[in-house]
């Protein structure tokens, strides 16, 4: 089971710099997230695991393109949650991670347009 991908899209029309890595480290920073060291990282893609650390996971894909970033969320085990509760949480997640990584950029570039969600 996946969720459709989630983009970030910029008003810039282009994913500013640094703003990728910021996002990981700062979802990496909360609880029941963690970089999935089994796979290699590449500059711009990245998988996160989500969950309790000993108990069934769910994998969330971040990969960077010029003009966004896309999330897509994989089931990998059951879960006492279903799958779209755990969509919710990884989605407000992600909301707070944004909020922190804008910080880091001018107030006057306007950062985020818009999330998109394709079905």
């Amino acid at each position: 089971e996946s969720s459709a991908p989630l983009h970030i899209i910029f008003k810039t029309n282009y994913t500013p710099p640094g703003f990728f890595i910021r996002l990981i480290g700062s979802l990496r920073k909360r609880p029941k997230f963690r970089v999935d060291h089994e796979r290699d990282p590449h500059c711009d893609k990245m998988t996160i695991l989500y969950g309790d650390k000993f108990a069934e996971v769910d994998e969330i894909t971040i990969s960077e393109s010029l003009t966004s970033i896309c999330i897509q969320v994989l089931r990998m085990k059951s879960n006492e949650k279903t799958f779209d509760n755990v969509v919710k949480d990884i989605h407000m997640a992600l909301l707070g991670a944004i909020e922190e990584v804008k910080q880091w950029f001018p107030s006057n570039t306007n950062t985020i347009l818009a999330f998109h969600c394709e079905e």
